[in-house]
């Protein structure tokens, strides 16, 4: 078993059912006719009831206090931070940071686009949206941030954007690992980065 794989699985995450290597299957995650999940691939229906019920994109269970996104140095550099997946809980970010293959493994190269599920396996009543601008490999910095509040962008191919514009609080991560700054040992502030 990997070092990521021995990581304490936080509280709100112990429900979620694992696949059949050990890793619990996110809430937002679409599954095929077949119920397999696609771990690449977002269930807009999920993530329709993550934005009104204000569930955990990945534990499904009511968020609180604050909301933490999770995305490529891209998405928190970018005019209005862009991001495709819905807030979810600190501890559930922090668990996907160390453990998600994309997030944590520096040898990823998968493509992370939706053209491995075929159509025959696309569930009924399921509409497959392309994120068009999102780059198809894995980037090399992720940042963890928290905001108060967001605002869904809607694209005219269905699709919705979380933008923010105000961030608390944002600390980076690089395989698996946070980025500390040197000089005060916590998480390197946004604009160390930019």
């Amino acid at each position: 078993m990997s070092e990521r794989m021995k990581t304490p699985m936080p509280k709100l995450m112990r429900s979620l059912e694992k696949d059949e290597r050990g890793y619990p299957i996110p809430f937002l995650v679409l599954r095929d006719k077949s119920g397999q999940p696609q771990f690449t691939i977002n269930d807009h229906t999920k993530a329709r009831q993550c934005v009104t019920k204000r569930l955990c994109a990945i534990c499904g269970k009511r968020m609180s206090d604050g909301y933490w996104f999770v995305g490529g140095i891209r998405c928190f550099l970018h005019e209005f931070g862009a991001f495709i997946d819905p807030p979810l809980h600190y501890e559930c970010a922090e668990y996907a940071l160390k453990v998600c293959p994309f997030l944590a493994l520096p040898s990823y190269t998968k493509r992370i686009d939706s053209k491995k599920l075929k159509p025959e396996n696309v569930p009924e009543n399921t509409a497959l949206i392309e994120n068009l601008g999102v780059p198809p490999f894995r980037p090399t910095l992720f940042g963890l941030g928290m905001t108060a509040k967001y605002n869904l962008k809607f694209e005219p191919n269905g699709s919705f954007i979380f933008t923010v514009n105000d961030w608390l609080y944002v600390e980076w991560w690089q395989n698996g690992q946070r980025q500390l700054a040197p000089e005060t040992g916590i998480a390197a502030p946004l604009e160390e980065v930019s």
